[in-house]
Formats: C-alpha cells, structure tokens, sequence
C-alpha cells in the first residue's frame, strides 16, 4: 500500500486497477485456501473490471486441480466464470458490447514500448523513402504480443519454483509492459503480486521499477516539473532519513518488526 503508484495513480488518479487488484488478491487469497468457487467468482469480477485478470483463473485451475483433478476443476472453474460474466452483464443491462471493446488497445495511437519502436520504425522507414502504412506499427505491436507471451509462458512453465502467486505476477507484469497499451500504474497489475510472493532481488527490482515509473507520468498525464521532482526527491531523502534514524536508534529485532 506504501508503493508510491498506490496514492499517486490509484487513489489520486482514481483509476479501475484500484478494484481490479483488490478483486483479484482477494480472489486469489481464497484460492489458497481452497474456496475456489467463490475464488472464481471474484476473479471474474477482476476480469470484469480489467481483463487482464483473467490468467488468475489459470491460478485458480492450478491450486483446485491438485485436489480435484484437471479436468473437473477446468470445467468448474470455467462455468463459474462464464456465469458470473453472464449474470454481471446481465445485471448491469449493458450487454455484450464490451466484448467487441476488448480490442480497443491495440490501436495505432496507443503508447507503449512496442508503439514507441513502431513509431521508431515508421520515420525511419520515412526518411529512407519508403511508405509502408501502418505495417510497421502492426508488426511492433504484435512482437511485443508474442513477447508477453514467452514470458507468460516461462513464468508459467517455471510456476513450481516460483509459486503460482509470483508467476502470475511475472505474466500480468509483463502484459503490462509488453503489450499494445501501457500505463504506469498498469504495472501494479503484477508489482501487487511480486510485492506479496517474490524473493530476493527481485523484491529490489520491483521496488526501484516503481520509484522510476512514479516519475514517468503524474495522474495530470504528464511528467513531473522541476518544482514536483524537487518535493519528491525531499520526500525520498526524508525516509531514507527516517529508516536510517531507526537503523540507529532501535535494536535490530525493532527494526526487523518496524518494517
């Protein structure tokens, strides 16, 4: 919650991902203790919210299966989730129209690293005299697709050794960053998750990509001036002082509990 993209872009900004995430950790916190129905449903409700929650199913087909085979928790799992689609749609009386909207990402004018190197593709292209449309745009966009996906699929492939909770962490990080539309606060879709089940240095990674994508945009949609990065290198330099205070001044098992 003290991830500086938690009061910046999800309170301030008022962004979905705020009940995307909660959905989600709540859905998968009953996955881990076995309620997986109800897990189902609220995943689906996360995936309602944002789509890319959807892969926690596979989570949740993962944990359930060990208890009731494969293939009864794939078609468990499944209809819990296509019902609860249904009957939220229904609810809401707003059709399936938002089916047909699950495309609008990958739009040309989308800013993300495979847009930036299509753009990138595209003037060169340009200034070598050759026109090629949007063929370039296209092929970026689908390179960064097909590389969210190896991704996915060796963070999956690896999920005994990582756990299934970094994992899926690894693949909605990775959809954020790789895939035709990015946003920072996009990235909490895995931080939440490797915040909570990672290990190690990437713990350190996940905290430093979060402090240099706080400066990349402010909910103004902008990057910050020179009066807002001055306050927030203040900020920075103010709890380093108070965690170093705390280093000196209380005994290491207080400092172990103030963390």
């Amino acid at each position: 919650m003290l991830n500086p993209l938690v009061p910046l872009h999800l309170i301030a900004g008022a962004h979905n991902e705020a009940v995307m995430l909660g959905l989600l950790v709540a859905g998968l916190s009953l996955a881990f203790e076995h309620r997986y129905g109800a897990a189902a449903v609220l995943v689906t409700l996360a995936a309602l919210v944002k789509v890319p929650a959807v892969v926690a199913l596979l989570v949740v087909v993962s944990l359930a299966a060990r208890h009731r085979g494969l293939p009864t928790s794939v078609a468990r799992t499944a209809g819990v989730a296509v019902g609860t689609a249904a009957a939220v749609t229904w609810a809401t009386g707003m059709g399936y129209g938002w089916v047909g909207a699950l495309g609008t990402p990958v739009y040309r004018h989308s800013w993300s690293i495979s847009s930036a190197l299509g753009r990138v593709a595209l003037r060169a292209a340009g200034r070598s005299g050759l026109h090629l449309g949007d063929a370039p745009m296209r092929l970026c966009l689908a390179l960064g697709v097909v590389a969210a996906l190896a991704v996915a699929v060796a963070a999956w492939w690896h999920r005994r050794r990582l756990g299934p909770a970094y994992a899926l962490g690894l693949v909605l990080l990775a959809a954020a960053l790789l895939g035709p539309a990015t946003r920072p606060w996009y990235a909490l879709w895995g931080l939440v998750l490797i915040a909570a089940a990672a290990h190690g240095r990437a713990r350190l990674a996940a905290a430093l990509g979060a402090v240099v994508l706080a400066f990349v945009a402010l909910p103004s949609g902008f990057g910050p001036d020179a009066a807002q990065a001055a306050l927030a290198a203040a900020g920075v330099l103010v709890g380093l002082l108070a965690v170093g205070s705390l280093r000196l001044l209380l005994p290491p098992a207080a400092v172990r509990v103030a963390r």
